[in-house]
């Protein structure tokens, strides 16, 4: 065995058989001397170090969202948030749509079946898309009023997905969300011709 590896294994060993102490699980076959004194009750799980920062992100989102609505006039806003879905969807849904280029019938039926019966459903030129939570990791979760601004993320990465697959400019239109207020979300993808 390599040096490194052994040195890695007898490590790995080593913080196992710790923690299994701290624990008091002994490994089988062994026999734990008994112990002098009572046993102290195992000291409690740390505190997740993780649910503050999500909490303070959730938090400086929705602070963020507020100001950008006090400084800068609509289009602009719809601009950028549209800009952010689109950045969004790059990050790693777009390779669904460019396996499906040039296929909008089958982007629409593979995407169907992630976004349930009612999620996706095509009448001419328009692609009615429909889901039944906020699927945003970011907003998701936020539970005081978030900017109606926000949902115009969605939008762009509506606009990226559609405009990979069809290979043409798309126009979609929220109609209704969740973090408005709404039942759903809720928003048509207009198709080019």
């Amino acid at each position: 065995m390599e040096r490194k590896k052994f040195l890695r294994v007898s490590l790995c060993l080593g913080a196992l058989g710790g923690v299994r102490q701290v624990l008091g699980e002994e490994p089988k076959g062994t026999i734990s001397p008994a112990p002098a004194t009572p046993a102290a009750a195992p000291p409690a799980a740390p505190p997740n170090p993780c649910e503050g920062k999500a909490e303070f992100g959730r938090r400086l989102l929705a602070r963020f969202m507020t100001d950008m609505d006090a400084q800068l006039e609509e289009p602009r806003r719809v601009a950028l948030m549209e800009a952010r879905g689109r950045s969004c969807a790059r990050m790693g849904p777009i390779r669904i749509a460019q396996a499906h280029k040039g296929n909008l019938d089958a982007f629409i039926e593979d995407w169907g079946r992630h976004a349930g019966p009612d999620g996706l459903r095509r009448e001419g030129n328009v692609v009615k898309v429909k889901y039944p939570t906020c699927y945003c990791p970011l907003a998701s979760e936020i539970k005081e009023a978030l900017s109606p601004t926000y949902c115009n993320c969605s939008a762009g990465w509506l606009k990226e997905m559609y405009e990979t697959v069809t290979e043409k400019p798309v126009k979609v239109e929220v109609l209704e969300t969740i973090k408005r207020g709404g039942q759903a979300c809720r928003f048509n993808v207009i198709l080019t011709a």
